[in-house]
């Protein structure tokens, strides 16, 4: 049962994700009009293999997609929305984050077709907790209550704060033609969240520490959600 605190966190929560995507939106808005020229803009989707470096986490794939306005000859900024996931080692369940990220880019000199580029910005990310293993610790609980004959049933849920971080990376763009390149980059994310758990009782024979234990094995410290992200995708150039 969904208390009203809870329904109030769940609509600050989504309330602020809506603002955060439509500042992001909004700062694209404002780098378009500016001097466009062709090829000026590019638009791209990608496809990658990330690592995480928290313990207890798969490495996961994920995709995404950008849009990049070049302000010099030899600078652009990028905007781009990316979606991963890492599946848990023990007991089921998953991490799926998904960053909103801003990003300067320096372009260096081509190395003849090739075009390297540098770059690193910040992100905003968006993080949603499968924690199955939770629901399964706590119906186990809930049956033995039932064969103690005890009057207690207990509730809750677990999941990961959003959580600001950052990035570098280097790559490279490979065009086919005047309108498409293919692209290559290796980045490495620096980002961590807050747990963010929820564990009640109602009855007379409610034990704390047994809360205390699923508040444990739920996690309690900040989970490392950096690590390297290995894209490949492709851009339009307009």
């Amino acid at each position: 049962m969904i208390t009203n605190s809870k329904k109030e966190r769940i609509i600050m929560n989504t309330t602020f994700r809506q603002f955060v995507v439509y500042m992001v939106l909004l700062v694209g808005l404002i780098l378009v009009p500016v001097g466009v020229s062709a090829a000026d803009n590019e638009v791209g989707v990608s496809v990658s293999y990330s690592t995480v470096n928290e313990e207890g986490f798969d490495n996961g794939f994920g995709f995404g997609i950008n849009y990049t306005r070049a302000i010099m000859p030899n600078a652009a900024v990028e905007i781009g929305v990316d979606r991963k996931s890492f599946d848990l080692e023990v007991g089921g369940g998953s991490v799926t984050t998904m960053p909103i990220r801003i990003t300067g880019l320096y372009r260096l000199e081509p190395m003849g077709t090739i075009r390297p580029w540098v770059g690193g910005g910040v992100g905003y990310y968006l993080n949603e907790t499968d924690a199955s293993f939770i629901d399964e610790t706590i119906n186990e609980v809930n049956d033995d209550c039932d064969v103690s004959g005890l009057d207690c049933s207990y509730s809750g849920s677990a999941d990961l704060k959003d959580a600001f971080g950052f990035h570098l990376g280097a790559g490279a763009d490979y065009p086919i033609n005047d309108k498409f390149a293919l692209t290559l980059g290796l980045e490495y994310r620096i980002v961590s969240a807050d747990p963010e758990t929820n564990f009640s009782c109602s009855g007379s024979d409610c034990n704390p520490l047994i809360e205390d234990e699923l508040t444990s094995i739920a996690g309690e410290g900040s989970s490392d959600l950096g690590g390297f992200d290995l894209k490949i995708g492709v851009k339009y150039m307009f």
